[in-house]
């Protein structure tokens, strides 16, 4: 990949983890903020942050020669390392915790309710990290269809897995078993990612800054209509996602060569990881005195944001506190799908 590319990637990135930073800063009592403008920004943001990630692995997926290199086995293993052991862990860690807070006590604890905050990853332990598995399913998937891509058939390869992945997006059957309703609705983004990747279609010039800007403008607005009017109806979700998933691509061509989002993009889920301990702090502190949701709001993202950068940034300067578990801790839950390590 040129470093043209690259830097839109890290653009991306960068673009994207403010975007779930800013999307989970808000109460958990809804009801403070319902009908303002926080609820339809917070289900605006939702209905293209994660997709954008999607987008992204699936882009670099077919950068990346690794799977030639390594062969199937190899390759699908070093995802599960380093997408499972931050969920495992984690769960693991918090899940008698939670328990406890949320039961007032340990009895009643069963091994449904261990199973189902491990196997069910939106009402597990950390519901926010269901697209570690989801992730890794889609990469078990389409592992084994790289490996049976024809070069000489590829845009019929392409076309159909496309057909397919609608059809799957649009399947009458849900499960939150193994993040199937979530694997249901990423999918077609990580495919549109390929087939962005392999047709180049991104190199298409919109006529300059100024075009750009007006266009960007039009279909955001346009989009933000759409979600306030038929939020839920699938495909309109559908085209919003994909609609704001080139919004964002624009945007990232746009800002060019930047340090800052470089250096937000190599740590961009090391801050997601940590950015819910820190709005959470901020989230109970504002509940128990009853601030207005627009502190809480304020508060929660620039904890989310700035608490787990400033730890990061620390961490990097002061090496008396560096050593080997900490970074290996840190390289397994560092999701960078770059072409060097996908």
């Amino acid at each position: 990949m040129s470093k043209k590319r690259l830097m839109v990637i890290d653009n991306l990135y960068a673009l994207g983890v403010i975007l779930v930073v800013l999307g989970h800063s808000h109460s958990s009592n809804w009801s403070t903020f319902e009908g303002t403008v926080l609820n339809w920004a917070i289900t605006f943001i939702y209905s293209f942050h994660m997709p954008l990630f999607f987008f992204i692995a699936g882009f670099l997926f077919m950068n990346s020669d690794s799977l030639e290199r390594n062969g199937y086995g190899k390759w699908i293993w070093n995802k599960v390392v380093r997408l499972m052991t931050p969920y495992v862990v984690l769960s693991l860690v918090a899940m008698v915790p939670k328990y406890i807070v949320e039961h007032h006590g340990f009895s009643g604890f069963t091994a449904g309710y261990f199973l189902k905050a491990v196997f069910v990853p939106r009402v597990g332990v950390w519901g926010h990290f269901w697209f570690l598995p989801v992730l890794l399913i889609t990469y078990v998937l389409f592992g084994i269809w790289k490996r049976f891509v024809v070069e000489s058939n590829c845009k019929v390869v392409l076309a159909g897995t496309f057909i397919i992945s609608i059809l799957f997006y649009f399947l009458p059957y849900d499960t939150d078993w193994l993040g199937f309703s979530d694997l249901k609705k990423s999918v077609v983004f990580f495919v549109i990612g390929v087939i962005v990747n392999k047709s180049q279609i991104y190199k298409k010039d919109y006529g300059g800054k100024l075009k750009r800007n007006l266009w960007m403008m039009f279909v955001t607005a346009l989009s933000i209509l759409l979600v306030y009017n038929l939020h839920g109806n699938r495909v309109v979700m559908l085209i919003v996602a994909v609609a704001m998933i080139s919004v964002c691509w624009q945007l990232a061509v746009l800002i060019g060569e930047n340090k800052f989002t470089v250096w937000v993009s190599e740590h961009n889920f090391t801050i997601y990881i940590y950015s819910w301990l820190f709005q959470s702090v901020v989230m109970v502190l504002c509940d128990r005195f009853g601030v207005p949701w627009y502190v809480t709001t304020f508060g929660m993202f620039i904890s989310g944001l700035g608490a787990p950068s400033l730890m990061i940034w620390i961490y990097e300067k002061v090496e008396i506190i560096q050593n080997r578990f900490l970074v290996l801790c840190q390289d397994l839950v560092q999701i960078k799908m770059r072409s060097s390590a996908c």
